[in-house]
């Protein structure tokens, strides 16, 4: 359980879709799963260096609202060893976009356009990765926003510790504690994401995993890179998956995807074909 609310603003649309090629697309309609990739191993480099860089910043400016208070002091210790740790706790994330049919998603994620983009029911996709410790957030790429939300997690774990220090009998371990407001500012992180990926519009679904909770994971291979995931299953306790549409890319043939939705219980989801004007081979 994340210490600091961190709930994140806005509410998700209705339907979010994940980019893939040929062959997560035949992987993700066949297991009825998605791997959320370790995020150590994503894309790109800023992922954990830009939000680390803003929370001390934010961490700093703030700190002159809490004059001679010990909490504040150990929250800012807390945050200026997350800032220069070079690493972090084991972190899964899945990529979604609110547009099923954006042009750099299709370029940068789907095999310049040959892919697909699978959508999900918002509520849903929710629902089933709960119980798998995932929750859903928005990324927010506007700095003003960036810093409003970074700066509540601050503010927030001042009153958490300060809390714990009245409370000792129910507080947790030293320890723990320090463990717990670290999780929770690395939750409030991850939905940080530099401007200039402004245009990717995504979200994610994102779990920091605590010391002895259980990981279901795997390995693929980027090139010669192994690259650690978890998988979480699409299934609910009915049997049934979020998973709404499938769009066809751009660059992509249509051949074979309704016959594998058919041959995989999912006989009522529609496909549809972009509408992008990119020639297909």
């Amino acid at each position: 359980m994340n210490p600091l609310s961190s709930d994140l603003p806005s509410t998700p649309p209705e339907h979010l879709y994940h980019y893939t090629g040929t062959a997560g697309l035949r992987g993700i309609i066949r297991s009825k799963a998605i791997w959320a990739t370790e995020i150590r191993h994503l894309n790109d480099t800023s992922e954990l260096r830009y939000p680390r860089e803003l929370l001390l910043s934010t961490a700093k400016r703030l700190r002159p609202e809490f004059p001679s208070n010990w909490s504040a002091d150990v929250v800012a210790d807390i945050v200026k060893a997350l800032a220069e740790s070079p690493d972090c706790p084991d972190t899964f994330v899945a990529s979604f976009c609110v547009d099923g049919d954006n042009l750099g998603q299709w370029r940068g994620y789907s095999d310049d356009g040959q892919g697909f983009a699978i959508g999900f029911d918002r509520d849903r996709l929710a629902k089933v990765a709960d119980p798998h410790g995932y929750s859903l957030a928005r990324l927010q790429y506007e700095k003003s926003e960036q810093e409003e939300q970074l700066g509540s997690a601050v503010r927030e774990a001042i009153q958490i510790l300060a809390g714990w220090s009245d409370n000792k009998d129910v507080a947790p371990s030293a320890s723990m504690q320090l463990l717990l407001l670290g999780h929770g500012f690395l939750f409030a992180m991850l939905s940080v994401k530099h401007p200039f990926f402004r245009d990717e519009r995504e979200w994610r679904l994102v779990r920091v995993v605590l010391p002895q909770q259980p990981v279901n994971r795997g390995t693929r291979m980027s090139g010669t890179t192994p690259v650690p995931y978890e998988v979480v299953s699409l299934i609910d306790q009915d049997g049934r998956t979020p998973i709404h549409e499938v769009v066809i890319g751009p660059r992509a043939s249509p051949e074979g995807v309704r016959q594998l939705l058919d041959e995989n219980d999912l006989a009522t989801v529609p496909i549809r074909v972009s509408s992008g004007p990119i020639r297909r081979d």
